[in-house]
């Protein structure tokens, strides 16, 4: 004897629906109406249909909303590189600046050096000689005023 079920395709339908969501199969055979009867509180095969197309809506949104998502997250990942190359290419002319503006400062400094010890040497070649020796020390006071 072979065992034949009863169910109708509302019944399968919601089978499929709560294998589908997780929903309880239990719950869902309990909210099926029977032959054309149609108790209330439970489903119709409409709003089953209807609840189906609402939540693949649902998942296609989320789907969209994700790429979005992902979108951004990788155009906010280039920015931030690019930001960061940016800031090394600042942060090494900022560098080479400073060290060019010391090299300047030294060579500034050399510079004045050379022409106050020129000057100097102007002035002691151009100032006539004292009475001192030829090293250059002044003469002995003999204590008359000058």
């Amino acid at each position: 004897m072979v065992h034949r079920s009863n169910s109708s395709p509302k019944t399968l339908i919601a089978a499929i629906v709560a294998a589908t969501f997780g929903v309880s199969a239990g719950a869902t055979f309990a909210q099926t109406t029977t032959n054309n009867g149609q108790e209330e509180g439970s489903p119709s095969h409409s709003s089953i249909v209807s609840r189906m197309k609402s939540n693949h809506e649902t998942k296609k949104q989320l789907n969209e909303l994700n790429k979005q998502v992902k979108q951004q997250d990788k155009q906010e990942r280039q920015a931030n590189a690019e930001l960061s190359r940016s800031r090394e290419k600042l942060a090494q002319s900022t560098r080479d600046l400073k060290d060019a503006q010391s090299k300047e400062g030294h060579v500034a400094s050399a510079e004045h050096h050379t022409t106050k010890s020129e000057r100097q040497a102007r002035q002691h070649a151009t100032e006539p000689h004292s009475e001192g020796n030829a090293q250059g020390t002044p003469p002995a006071d003999n204590g008359t005023p000058r």
